[in-house]
C-alpha cells in the first residue's frame, strides 16, 4: 500500500512519485520549493560581489532563511534543490561568518585610527570601547566559529589598556619636568595600581611594574 511521504495519507490506489509523494502534494511542494530555490540562487549572485558588506550580509541571512525552509523537504527524502538545503546551510553559514569577521575587522581599524587622534585618552578608550562592545555582541551572533573574532577583541583591549596606561605615564612625566614630584608620584602609583589590577599577568609585565616602583621609590626619596 503506497503512502505520501509528505501528507501521510495511504491508499492502494494512491500514485506518488520517485520521492514517495502523491500528486496532490507533488504539485504543492513544486511550486512552494521553486520559490524558495530561486531565491536561493538570486542570493548566491549578491554574494558574488563582496564590495558591500551590509548588502552582503543581507543576502546571506535571506539565503538561510530560504534553505531551512527547503531543508524540511530534504529532511522527508525529498529532493528540491542542488546542492542540497544542507550543504548551503553549512555553506554559507561559514560565509556569513566570514562576512561579518571582514566587516567587523575593517570597522574597527578604522575607528582605532579615529581614537588615536582623539584629544583625551578618555576619548580615545571611549571609542575604542564601542567598538569592544560590537564585537562581543557579534561574537554571539556567530553560527560557526566563534573564536574567529579573538584576535580582533584582543586587538581592541591592548589598545585601550595601553592608551590608559600611557595616559597615566604622560601624566607623571609631565608632574615630574614642572617639579611637581607629589603629583608625579600620585600619577606612577595609579599607573602601577592599573597593572597591577588589570587582566593581564603580572608575570608578563613585571618589568614595567619594577620599573615603576623604583621610580616612585626615586621620587620618594627627593620629595
Amino acid at each position: 500500500m503506497a503512502e505520501c511521504r509528505w501528507c501521510g495519507k495511504k491508499g492502494f490506489l494512491l500514485q506518488t512519485n520517485a520521492d514517495g509523494i502523491c500528486r496532490a502534494c507533488e504539485a504543492q511542494i513544486h511550486t512552494e520549493s521553486l520559490d524558495h530555490a530561486r531565491t536561493v540562487w538570486e542570493c548566491v549572485q549578491l554574494l558574488d560581489d563582496p564590495s558591500n558588506n551590509r548588502r552582503a550580509l543581507s543576502a546571506c541571512d535571506e539565503l538561510l532563511a530560504e534553505a531551512k525552509a527547503l531543508l524540511r523537504f530534504e529532511e522527508r527524502g525529498i529532493t528540491v534543490i542542488n546542492p542540497p538545503a544542507a550543504q548551503l546551510l553549512e555553506k554559507y553559514s561559514k560565509k556569513r561568518d566570514q562576512i561579518v569577521v571582514a566587516w567587523l575587522t575593517q570597522d574597527a581599524d578604522s575607528a582605532l585610527a579615529e581614537a588615536k587622534l582623539a584629544a583625551t585618552a578618555r576619548g580615545a578608550t571611549g571609542k575604542a570601547n564601542k567598538v569592544l562592545l560590537g564585537i562581543r555582541e557579534a561574537k554571539r551572533n556567530l553560527l560557526t566559529d566563534r573564536s574567529a573574532l579573538d584576535a580582533l577583541e584582543r586587538k581592541v583591549e591592548q589598545f585601550i589598556h595601553h592608551t590608559q596606561l600611557n595616559s597615566y605615564l604622560e601624566a607623571a612625566d609631565k608632574a615630574e619636568f614642572k617639579g611637581n614630584l607629589k603629583k608625579a608620584i600620585d600619577q606612577y602609583q595609579e599607573a602601577l595600581y592599573f597593572l597591577r589590577r588589570d587582566d593581564v599577568d603580572d608575570v608578563t609585565q613585571q618589568e614595567e611594574i619594577r620599573r615603576l616602583e623604583a621610580k616612585i621609590e626615586e621620587l620618594q626619596e627627593k620629595a
